[in-house]
């Protein structure tokens, strides 16, 4: 009797490990009698596109290029070309930092627009004046 209740626990058991690999991934297989069948995916053979978070990565490229944008707007075309000679070593930090600044078409783009913003203040080549009513030093 015992032996009845063993091999059902030994089903049971084997039906809870293909469901929880079921749950990662499956494909559906027809067999002989044309029954289809849920097969589990093997781990080598699942899409790894589930899980890498595009949306984050997007973000994140947004944020690079904007930053970079932003740097190129505020240091000058030469100035940003100097500091990213600066990066001329052959160890694998400086080939990652000169290869993921330099200048790209989209940075060059924010930057030129970074640029023309009108919020600028005006640059005058005259001082200020001193405002009426007030003591001029």
């Amino acid at each position: 009797m015992t032996d009845g209740y063993s091999e059902f626990d030994r089903r049971v058991r084997d039906l809870d490990r293909k469901k929880a690999a079921l749950r990662e991934g499956a494909r559906a297989e027809i067999d002989e009698s044309g029954l289809v069948e849920l097969r589990p995916v093997p781990h080598y053979g699942r899409n790894i596109s589930r899980f890498i978070p595009w949306k984050a990565a997007l973000i994140i490229a947004a944020v690079g290029l904007g930053y970079k944008g932003f740097l190129m707007s505020r240091m000058g075309d030469a100035a940003y070309a100097s500091r990213l000679e600066q990066f001329s070593g052959d160890g694998v930090m400086d080939r990652a930092g000169r290869f993921l600044m330099q200048t790209d078409p989209v940075s060059t783009f924010i930057a030129d627009q970074i640029r023309d913003q009108p919020w600028k203040p005006a640059q005058s080549a005259e001082p200020a004046e001193p405002v009426q009513g007030t003591a001029a030093g």
